[in-house]
């Protein structure tokens, strides 16, 4: 990619509130600056609007997923699937949390969730498993079909699906568990920071000991997974916005779909479909051909893109150590065609439009 270019219409940009100095500035003048009342109150938050049973807060996703793994892995070492097309550190909670290499699962090239087909046809017979499905995007998986088959042994890597609405209605994270992500690039952000959302007792009390150096009695092995004031002060001042941030994602999505409906029907671009409400956490759009020379041509007017995720099997660790034989033709696809179009809430019309006009002169045909 060509450097040097200047942004004037950037990816993603964290959307703040004025009353975030003013909770920080309570944080400041308790004196207690480690996890305490204002974490205790962000987790509430979360869990009533979701109506999780529990809420456990992190300093990010990936050490939630680490915690849950590990409690599920302790004296089983069970099988892990995940999907091959997704970050690099839901595998890497695996081997964190495990200590074994997770099993990739094809992803449905049309929505960039694991294929439900071709995970219940894995080759894993007489092993205890657990699947981590991925809501990709924002975009929710089709839970009751995971939850069901797996008999409840899933945890869902959530991280960009606050306020996602499954096809039944319920929110991500209602039921079962689920780990989200309050990176700025996510739907709200407390800069790092994660959530862990469960309905199972057990699970909550495993990850609020161990986050905490294995509890008050440390009766238990742990670390330091805590969450600062800080954090937490920050966490309830943008939930105070979630509703109006969700609204207007998905306003902004669907005027990209309006705009971009051209472009659809003379095959330059698809969009992915949906199985349920997503938030929009990322607006990704399947490039045909030339994804990489779109994007340069878009940076070059000053459009930031991105690729969607990862194929893991061809990022350099997962390739040099480990011996992945297994074709991922959905995962590979989307590898090499999905483009991440910028979103965010604060964005205006005119620079949305700017995108939208820069994608039909890039595409325009020959």
């Amino acid at each position: 990619m060509a450097s040097g270019n200047k942004i004037n219409i950037p990816l993603q940009r964290p959307t703040s509130r004025t009353d975030i100095l003013e909770n920080i500035e309570q944080v400041l003048l308790s004196h207690w600056w480690t996890e305490g009342k204002w974490t205790e109150r962000f987790e509430w938050v979360v869990k009533k609007f979701i109506e999780a049973k529990h809420a456990i807060a992190v300093p990010n996703a990936t050490v939630g997923l680490e915690m849950v793994i590990r409690y599920l892995s302790d004296g089983i070492n069970p099988t892990f699937i995940i999907p091959a097309y997704t970050h690099s550190a839901t595998a890497q909670a695996v081997l964190l949390g495990n200590g074994f290499m997770p099993v990739f699962c094809d992803i449905d090239r049309r929505t960039g969730l694991m294929a439900f087909d071709k995970l219940v046809n894995t080759k894993l017979s007489g092993q205890w498993k657990v699947v981590i499905p991925v809501s990709l995007f924002g975009n929710p998986i089709t839970e009751s079909h995971f939850i069901k088959y797996f008999n409840g042994r899933m945890i869902e890597d959530a991280a960009c699906s606050l306020g996602s609405k499954n096809a039944d209605g319920g929110y991500v994270g209602s039921e079962g568990t689920a780990v989200f992500s309050f990176h700025p690039r996510k739907i709200i952000s407390t800069g790092e920071g994660g959530m862990i959302v469960t309905d199972d007792d057990y699970i909550a009390e495993f990850c609020r000991k161990f986050k905490n150096f294995g509890g008050p009695e440390c009766d238990m092995i742990g670390t330091n997974y805590k969450m600062t004031d800080f954090l937490g002060a920050i966490g309830v001042s943008q939930m105070e916005d979630l509703q109006w941030i969700l609204d207007r994602r998905r306003h902004l999505a669907e005027r990209y779909h309006a705009g971009l409906i051209a472009l659809e029907k003379l095959e330059r671009i698809r969009f992915l479909k949906t199985t349920g409400t997503p938030n929009y956490q990322s607006y990704v759009i399947d490039v045909t051909k030339d994804r990489d020379e779109v994007r340069l041509k878009l940076l070059e007017m000053g459009i930031e893109t991105q690729i969607g995720s990862h194929y893991l099997p061809s990022l350099k660790y997962f390739r040099e150590n480990f011996a992945i034989k297994a074709a991922f033709p959905g995962a590979k696809y989307a590898d090499e065609h999905y483009l991440t179009l910028p979103l965010y809430p604060l964005m205006n019309y005119k620079d949305q439009d700017k995108v939208i006009d820069g994608l039909y002169k890039v595409m325009k045909s020959e």
